[in-house]
């Protein structure tokens, strides 16, 4: 049974609105409302120049998003507009039971690599007087947390699964 969440236009959401979507992101839940265990986020929206009324999302909010940009080929658009677009199809491979027991390694790798002084840098790099960018990717410690768990899931998959998820 599949349980999924689409915010759609979230560049259109005000600063007050982005703290209980940073919750429906973070702590899985709408109000008091929790998701289903197996509920799958994600959200799209528009570049802010490209949004009617867009906003700057807020650095705490930015820093809960993995940005993936969506570039979508004229033939699978155009077969998209003739057929539809739910006939797209998605090649994701599902995790095999266990598949967290790896991450205390994967946490080891991200430690040894941050342990070196040359990339002490990359630990916690929010851009504090540029707002712009602040709205966009960087790196915390909370990403570092996301982006183990997603190296170690996709060590925990077949390697051809993985690569064609992902092409």
């Amino acid at each position: 049974e599949a349980h999924g969440a689409l915010p759609d236009e979230i560049s259109q959401t005000n600063p007050t609105m982005q703290a209980p979507l940073m919750s429906m992101v973070q702590e899985r839940r709408v109000g008091v409302n929790p998701f289903h265990k197996d509920t799958r986020i994600a959200m799209a929206f528009n570049p802010v120049e490209m949004a009617a009324g867009g906003w700057l999302f807020a650095a705490p909010f930015a820093n809960r998003i993995c940005f993936l940009k969506d570039h979508l080929d004229f033939e699978s658009w155009s077969n998209g507009m003739m057929f539809g677009f739910d006939k797209l199809e998605m090649d994701v491979p599902l995790l095999p039971k266990g598949w967290e027991e790896g991450i205390p390694e994967v946490n080891a790798l991200a430690v040894g690599f941050l342990n070196s002084a040359d990339n002490r840098k990359h630990w916690n790099d929010c851009p504090k007087n540029d707002e712009v960018k602040a709205s966009g990717a960087w790196t915390s410690s909370r990403s570092w947390d996301n982006a183990m768990r997603l190296l170690t899931a996709a060590r925990a998959c077949d390697p051809k699964d993985v690569t064609k998820a992902v092409q």
